[in-house]
């Protein structure tokens, strides 16, 4: 996660993070239209765990069309957070296309005091018992009561504000929603990690468990985990922006990194790589010009760097060691971060 507020110093901080692999059900939620994402501070939280097939969910039924809401008023509940001037997230399982051009209006309306971001709830391969454990892990994440699954209401016209929930902020994507919790929620969150922790035991002590133990592992790892927010600063807005680029472009190598691993740098990896022979045939010269092809990124570093390309730096069993052009010197290159 990553922030540019109005400061000279860049600095981390490391909060209480939940992340679900479903995002908005529709791009028109976003309000940051470069990276296709929606940000919403201190928002409330809205759960149902059902569709909304028809749009008397979500609006007031009966109400006469106006020219600012063609399709009615929005409901009850929606009326009361527009008055709270806070956004709303609404998670579930499926909107009927007038109750979503509602919401898409309200939300790009300019004076509107209505900013939803309506997202999917996550979908589980395996069983739904343990989608219905996930969402109360965010339930008791944010503190939101489950609307539809009949331990509170079941309609969202019978919803009140006490029924929803809140977290510091909420980033949604295509394919993922990210929590940041108070840190009033952080005794409900440890108690629910019990609970889990219990549920994981069950599911190794028996194997015809409900729950199946995997799943249950991902959703201790998912309320046990935290999130780190870099707060980017600078002197200036135009530094502020070509650092937030730079600290962006670090974030996405290092995930990259981790879930499609690595390889030394300095143009040693495709350097090993080369060693077709150079004579006989014309396939085999067609070899000759990709060695030299995997030879080049290499040769071009030392010639940037006004080096050599000698015997001591071909020749030697290690397959990390070359030549670092910052300090000049022949080194393990993967032991000096050169990936």
């Amino acid at each position: 996660n990553m922030g540019m507020p109005l400061s000279e110093v860049t600095e981390v901080r490391y909060s209480q993070g939940l992340r679900i692999e479903k995002g908005y059900i529709d791009e028109g939620f976003c309000n940051n239209h470069a990276k296709k994402t929606c940000r919403l501070e201190n928002p409330l939280v809205l759960i149902y765990e059902k569709k909304v097939l028809t749009p008397e969910s979500i609006l007031q039924p009966g109400a006469s069309p106006t020219p600012e809401h063609p399709q009615g008023l929005p409901a009850k509940i929606l009326q009361q957070v527009g008055k709270l001037k806070r956004p709303l997230l609404f998670m579930c399982d499926g909107l009927d296309e007038i109750s979503k051009a509602t919401l898409l209006r309200e939300f790009n309306a300019q004076n509107s005091l209505l900013k939803v971001c309506v997202v999917g709830l996550p979908e589980h391969e395996s069983q739904r018992e343990s989608r219905k454990e996930l969402l109360k892990d965010i339930a008791a994440f944010t503190g939101a009561s489950i609307i539809g699954n009949g331990e509170t209401i079941n309609k969202i016209a019978e919803c009140e504000v006490k029924h929803l929930g809140e977290c510091k902020s909420v980033i949604v994507g295509a394919g993922y929603t990210v929590f940041e919790s108070l840190e009033a929620r952080e005794d409900d969150i440890k108690n629910r990690a019990d609970h889990v922790r219990k549920q994981l035991e069950e599911a190794t002590e028996n194997t015809d468990s409900v729950l199946k133990k995997d799943d249950v592992q991902k959703r201790l790892a998912k309320l046990t985990s935290g999130i780190a927010t870099i707060h980017v600063g600078g002197v200036t807005e135009v530094e502020r922006i070509e650092r937030g680029y730079r600290v962006e472009d670090a974030i996405l190598a290092a995930k990259g990194a981790l879930e499609e691993g690595y390889v030394v740098g300095g143009g040693l990896c495709l350097s090993h790589s080369a060693g077709f022979p150079t004579e006989l045939s014309d396939q085999i010269r067609g070899l000759g010009v990709v060695d030299a092809v995997l030879q080049a990124p290499r040769q071009q570093i030392f010639k940037n760097a006004g080096a050599q390309l000698n015997s001591r730096s071909s020749h030697t069993d290690d397959v990390n060691y070359g030549y670092n052009a910052k300090t000049g010197i022949f080194e393990d290159l993967l032991a000096q971060g050169i990936i």
